[in-house]
């Protein structure tokens, strides 16, 4: 705690210098974009890409397969121990730059925070802004130290006030901004960033803007477990209800308008069949979502907010009257449970057909997906 205190306070301190020195030439001259050694230059080039790429590592990490998470986990520790081995060759250089030196201190404490050790983050972070004041890597790192993302959020904003061209503080502000559920912010911010720098940004977090785009419906508003939500690979069914009693009106033909807890909802829509309920599987609150039961689950709530759930098996009663006639979903036969929901909500435009041809009932909905899928169900 110690040192996440001394790392704020350095921050603030190197953050009111900013300011005493904005109208100084030297920390608009373009020497900081460069060590003066086209060498160098690349070496910082590509510590850069390795560090920024972390991101993507990690991300995949998360979202991959229990069967595969070891194998991503491995291969993350092995990159951030090719990277530390790397910046272990580039200081024994002896590179006599301060500019290289602040920025591989910088490089070294973003590394040491993707690897998790945030004291060795904060040693070479005041090292870094002892070295050069003001150089952004350093600021960057300052903003991954800091634990709040509202305070992060402000001071980035003041810290954009001395440099309104850096890319890489504008990609921090857009990642900022959705973790905030701020997405119509967090796209502009990625929008304006990206062409700024070199193409390893975007591969790190197009995934995360194009997310913020396809959740900019959403906002800070609708609540914290929705903006929780939205990163998650798999839903569960206590994801599902807990986002649904969060917008405001979905469930009001069960609850009356009333607050109801998570555990009542998914009891009583379990008991109604609005949540599917096979007698050898019965779903628990912590069971993994598959597309087949959310299209259940959205076509049959959809139909009792509008009144009409007594039509929630009107295209496998029309099939029945034609036993001849094939399903227009190869992957969703009429003797499937849930051939009424996925026909439903694709028909409405609730769900989609991933590849144009087949619904995948089996696969797994991320949060993405289903406050999207959510959103339509309840215009």
């Amino acid at each position: 705690m110690r040192m996440i205190r001394v790392a704020a306070v350095a921050a603030s301190v190197a953050l009111a210098a900013l300011f005493s020195l904005a109208s100084c030439a030297s920390l608009q001259d373009d020497r900081l974009g460069s060590t003066g050694s086209p060498e160098r230059d690349r070496d910082l080039f590509e510590l850069e890409r390795s560090v920024v790429l972390l991101d993507v590592s990690k991300s995949a990490q998360a979202n991959a397969t229990s069967s595969a998470r070891a194998d991503a986990q491995a291969a993350r520790l092995a990159e951030i121990k090719r990277i530390e081995t790397r910046i272990t060759e580039l200081e024994r250089l002896g590179v006599k730059d301060t500019v290289f030196s602040a920025r591989l201190e910088a490089w070294a404490g973003r590394l040491a925070l993707a690897a998790g050790n945030r004291q060795e983050a904060t040693r070479r972070y005041g090292r870094a802004i002892a070295l050069v004041p003001g150089d952004i890597p350093a600021l960057v790192l300052s903003s991954r130290l800091e634990r709040d993302p509202e305070k992060r959020l402000a001071s980035l904003e003041r810290t954009r006030t001395l440099f309104p061209d850096s890319g890489e503080l504008l990609v921090e502000e857009g990642r900022t901004r959705f973790e905030l559920g701020r997405y119509r912010e967090a796209v502009a911010a990625f929008d304006a960033g990206f062409p700024l720098l070199q193409p390893a940004y975007r591969e790190a977090y197009q995934a995360e803007r194009d997310s913020a785009w396809s959740l900019r419906d959403q906002s800070a508003s609708d609540g914290a477990r929705t903006r929780a939500v939205s990163s998650v690979a798999a839903v569960t069914w206590d994801d599902v209800v807990a986002v649904s009693l969060e917008r405001t009106g979905f469930l009001d033909f069960l609850t009356a308008g009333k607050e109801w807890k998570v555990d009542r909802a998914f009891a009583a829509l379990t008991k109604s069949s609005h949540i599917p309920n096979a007698p050898l599987a019965p779903p628990t609150r912590e069971t993994k979502v598959r597309r087949g039961e959310l299209a259940w689950y959205l076509w049959r709530t959809s139909l009792e907010r509008a009144g009409t759930g007594a039509l929630a098996n009107r295209y496998s009663a029309r099939w029945a009257a034609n036993p001849s006639m094939q399903s227009p979903i190869p992957d969703v036969p009429p003797s499937s449970p849930w051939f009424d929901g996925a026909l439903g909500c694709v028909e409405r435009e609730i769900l989609s057909l991933p590849d144009g041809r087949l619904f995948f009932p089996d696969a797994p909905v991320s949060g993405q997906e289903f406050l999207k899928a959510l959103g339509a169900a309840a215009r």
